[in-house]
């Protein structure tokens, strides 16, 4: 704000050339200015980590000085040096403005470490006057010294005045601090933080004294932020400086003061995402991923509103903040009001890629700066063109580290695969085989009965647990007089349709089984298959095998129209979520235990596209190894694929992307899947039976448990 006042301030009293020479020097300055804000930062924490007792005893601080005021002439030696070119680029009518912009990142660096200082030992009233009298003294400076005809020179000697008050209040407070030994406040201290606590730290504080001296910091863990801020500022600035290099000196000045206008469209966003910041750190990757999407919303909408509001009254907010000579001004204040918005966007998504520990990402703003430089130097004949790039090569920095937000992983998958338990329990069989139906007919009994007798003639110890979904045809009935006797098999009945998803989930987390599958109860595939396919477990021990219709020894029966949809839909698949897959929907897989057990928990869909959020879920978590297994399917009776259908598919494969991609749903905290969870979450689906009954308190009778509804 302080810069603001004293740009308007020598707006309102110096000609446009003036001002958009100044405009362009403070520019430039951000070159050193905004490095050393993040090297004031990482003094103050470096300072922190040495607590109180070594702050007082200066641990560390000579040595911070040093290096920093070290550094501070060097820049002020580079600028001098460079000053001609410096004044040719900008074409500044004496070689002295440039010297004193040199002479400004003198008492910039001075002032790093005591800021810091200060900032550690909580001295933040003394900080904030010495911030507020550098203000003062460079408005009031300005106004005598620019009002007095001095000019640009008096505007720049304000700068490097109300920079050297500052810095001076900064080193005599510090010093201050360091010298003082306040013991009441040192009581205070021990008192809100508790004796233990305080007698420990002191503990420490002796020992680090007496034994190995505080390690020196290491300014290279601050390059990087340093960095990344610098491209940010210069993003929003660079346009000024090449305006005075490519434009008229009066046009400059216009620019200069369309773009100290458009600034006042930032205030409201700039407080709102200032406000969200802390919220990114120290949290999960999906409550930031949360406040990304919360934040983000807010200020766009906000910006876009300042944004408005500003183009609607530019001329008027031009000709108040300035005077009528700066109307021109107001031609370009809309679109450098949306560069503005665009900006405010880039600020909530440089600190979330940061908070993510992303280190390349935030440093997009570079190729902004790169595309700004090169845009102006092709397009630059009038101020519109100039602005126009302005709003291009920010809008494409937004728009690009939108995309990586949204798309790129928070987090590496087997990470979030090692925080899940790797089993439900310990397998008591090697196979658990689910059969999902739904007013299957006449079908459901063979299909089962083919399914034991596969299994038993494997020589594998199994489980079949067939899961009604809610049927309604008596089919559930018609299997408990069939097969309700046998050891190895159980019904489970839900109390109302939900989908094949839904009857899966209820299977899966009670299934006892090393690996753990399911097939339609259709009769479409041959339960002959299961044998084949735990074979190939056996031998390969992947996270899933799965059945191919594409597969080169698939033998297939199918409806052209349902082959068309399927071949559509998989390229679907393979574009949204890049599943290298040919074929995740045939209706048999079998997945390894700890799959299961990390996977389930995390998934949501009830329906068809239970098979296409497994592959999903497995493949974010860390897992890879999927083995396609060719199939022998005989569509047995006459079908028609409905438009409702296909909808409601199309609807949960995007609700599956949305999650994956926009919300990263699936990589919330989730304890591994187990069957009292499962039971916990599920059993108000569940009506009936008896599955995982040696896991959980035994049931009374197979068919026999009721449930509460």
């Amino acid at each position: 704000m302080g810069s603001f006042l004293f740009l308007v301030m020598v707006a309102r009293t110096a000609a446009p050339p003036v001002f958009g020479a100044l405009a362009a020097l403070v520019g430039v300055t951000l070159v050193f200015e905004v490095p050393a804000s993040s090297l004031q930062v990482f003094a103050e924490r470096s300072l922190q980590q040495r607590g109180t007792a070594g702050l007082r005893a200066g641990a560390g601080v000579a040595g911070l000085f040093g290096d920093t005021v070290g550094w501070g002439v060097l820049v002020c030696a580079g600028l001098v040096a460079l000053s001609p070119v410096l004044q040719w680029f900008l074409r500044l009518p004496t070689l002295m403005s440039a010297l004193l912009v040199g002479a400004y990142a003198l008492p910039v660096a001075i002032g790093v470490v005591p800021r810091g200082v200060l900032l550690a030992g909580r001295r933040t009233r003394l900080l904030g006057a010495a911030l507020v009298g550098g203000i003062a003294v460079r408005l009031g400076v300005g106004i005598v010294l620019v009002h007095g005809g001095e000019g640009l020179h008096g505007a720049l000697v304000a700068m490097v005045a109300g920079e050297v008050v500052a810095t001076a209040i900064c080193v005599f407070g510090a010093r201050a601090s360091l010298m003082a030994r306040p013991a009441k406040a040192e009581e205070s201290e021990n008192h809100e933080k508790g004796e233990k606590r305080a007698v420990n730290s002191s503990a420490g504080a002796g020992v680090a004294s007496r034994a190995a001296p505080v390690a020196a910091p290491r300014w290279g863990d601050a390059s990087g932020l340093a960095v990344t801020f610098t491209g940010y500022w210069l993003l929003g600035a660079v346009g000024m400086v090449l305006a005075r290099h490519w434009l008229p000196a009066g046009a400059s000045g216009w620019y200069a003061g369309a773009l100290t206008a458009a600034q006042v469209a930032m205030i409201v966003p700039g407080a709102a995402a200032a406000l969200i910041f802390p919220r990114m750190v120290g949290e999960s990757s999906v409550t930031r991923r949360a406040t990304l999407l919360g934040a983000s919303a807010v200020v766009a909408a906000v910006g876009l509103a300042a944004a408005t509001a500003v183009a609607f009254f530019a001329e008027p907010l031009v000709t108040d903040l300035f005077d009528t000579s700066y109307r021109p001004s107001a031609g370009v204040v809309g679109l450098l009001t949306f560069a503005s918005a665009l900006l405010g966007l880039v600020t909530v998504l440089v600190h979330y890629d940061l908070a993510q520990g992303w280190r390349l990402v935030p440093n997009m703003t570079w190729a902004g700066v790169v595309a700004s430089v090169a845009g102006m130097a092709i397009w630059h004949r009038d101020m519109a063109e100039v602005a126009i790039v302005t709003v291009v090569a920010t809008g494409g920095v937004c728009v690009g580290m939108v995309a990586i937000a949204l798309a790129r992983s928070d987090r590496p998958g087997r990470e979030l695969a090692e925080e899940a338990s790797l089993a439900l329990t310990e397998a008591a069989v090697d196979l658990t085989v689910v059969v999902p139906y739904f007013n299957p007919g006449e079908l459901l009994v063979p299909t089962v009965s083919r399914v034991i007798e596969v299994l038993e003639a494997s020589g594998a110890s199994y489980e079949v647990l067939a899961v009604s979904d809610g049927s309604t045809d008596g089919s559930d009935a018609a299997l408990d007089r069939a097969l309700g006797g046998r050891p190895q098999f159980a019904n489970v009945v839900l109390a109302a349709n939900q989908g094949k998803g839904a009857a899966l989930h209820v299977g899966l987390a009670r299934g006892r089984g090393r690996y753990l599958g399911f097939i339609d109860a259709d009769g479409d595939l041959d339960p002959l298959l299961l044998a084949s396919f735990l074979e190939t477990a056996k031998q390969q021990n992947p996270d899933i095998v799965f059945g191919s219709k594409r597969h080169p020894l698939s033998e297939v029966e199918y409806p052209k129209l349902r082959r068309v949809y399927s071949w559509g839909y998989q390229q679907l698949v393979r574009a949204g979520f890049r599943l290298d897959l040919r074929d995740t929907q045939t209706g048999i897989k079998l997945v390894r235990r700890d799959v299961v057990a990390a996977v389930l928990p995390r998934m949501l869909e009830k329906r068809f596209a239970f098979d296409l959020e497994l592959f999903v879920v497995a493949r974010r978590l860390g897992y890879g190894h999927f083995v396609e297994a060719p199939v022998r399917l005989r569509h047995q009776f006459q079908s028609t694929v409905s438009w409702r259908s296909v909808r409601a598919m199309l609807i949960d494969t995007a609700a599956i992307w949305y999650r994956l991609r926009v919300l990263h749903f699936y990589d919330r905290e989730a304890a591994p899947a187990t069957p009292l969870s499962e039971r916990l979450r599920l059993e108000p689906l569940v009506l009936r039976g008896s599955a995982g009954r040696t896991l959980l308190p035994p049931p009374r009778r197979v068919g026999e448990v009721h449930l509460p509804a």
